[in-house]
């Protein structure tokens, strides 16, 4: 990645970022709010013609953790791993992928998701990667049905309490968690009481860290990633249009 390319990298996270959060969402989730609407515009004719061919998809996803790892270059070398594991564990549900990723994924990467990735931080990863996926291809993907949904679940949600914007994220992680193709690729131990507790205490620690430190932020990373209010935000921005104008006009040479 080019000096350039970075320091746009970071005037559009401070536009859109609470200030906190820049320095880690650059190379992290910001990545793929700026990588996912420039991806589909180069895969999405494609995945029209092909509704029906899964391996069109395992193709698409193949790239996109390839670009995401290329996007975030050395800032955080973990981050490659991160995306490259959600993205085997996604391509393992779809129909038609026989074969993981495999070579896209080794064992440091899964060992250094499990070991050490925060329980936060993996899932809105992987709600990133299934954001990308359905996106690029709702026909694969599947459909919402609102009706396979978990007493138990409900229940989590009703009982949440993450800072001032509470409704609002119980609201979003409902609909979430009521679209049957999340449930089919969200991992096993996917829990909202779980996210709630370990939210708090990065909350708490970041607190003590930076004494400016905001307490939503990360209600308000979550709710970007689930609601795509960053798509909407960034398509507003001259920067993001002059990486879509550069990203087309490489992806129309090829």
């Amino acid at each position: 990645m080019t000096q350039a390319a970075a320091a746009d990298i970071g005037e559009v996270a401070a536009a859109v970022l609470p200030a906190p959060l820049v320095a880690e969402y650059t190379c992290g989730t910001y990545a793929g709010a700026v990588m996912r609407p420039l991806f589909v515009a180069r895969w999405g004719q494609r995945l029209k013609a092909a509704p029906s061919q899964p391996e069109v998809l395992k193709e698409a996803l193949t790239e996109y953790t390839r670009l995401m790892s290329s996007f975030c270059g050395d800032m955080q070398t973990a981050f490659k791993g991160k995306e490259t594991v959600i993205a085997t564990i996604y391509a393992r549900q779809l129909p038609g992928f026989d074969e993981p990723l495999s070579s896209l994924c080794d064992a440091g990467c899964l060992q250094w998701l499990n070991r050490e990735t925060a329980f936060l931080k993996r899932s809105v990863v992987l709600i990133n990667i299934y954001r990308t996926a359905k996106t690029l291809a709702p026909a694969v993907v599947g459909a919402p049905d609102p009706l396979r949904v978990k007493r138990e679940e409900d229940q989590q949600i009703e009982h949440m309490s993450v800072g001032s914007n509470a409704q609002v994220d119980r609201l979003e992680l409902l609909a979430l968690l009521r679209d049957e193709a999340f449930r089919r690729v969200a991992p096993k131990d996917f829990n909202l009481a779980q996210w709630q507790d370990e939210e708090r205490q990065l909350r708490e620690e970041g607190a003590r860290l930076f004494l400016s430190f905001n307490s939503n932020a990360n209600d308000l990373t979550l709710r970007y990633v689930t609601s795509g209010a960053y798509e909407k935000q960034l398509a507003l921005i001259p920067i993001v249009e002059r990486h879509k104008a550069a990203f087309m006009g490489t992806a129309t040479s090829k």
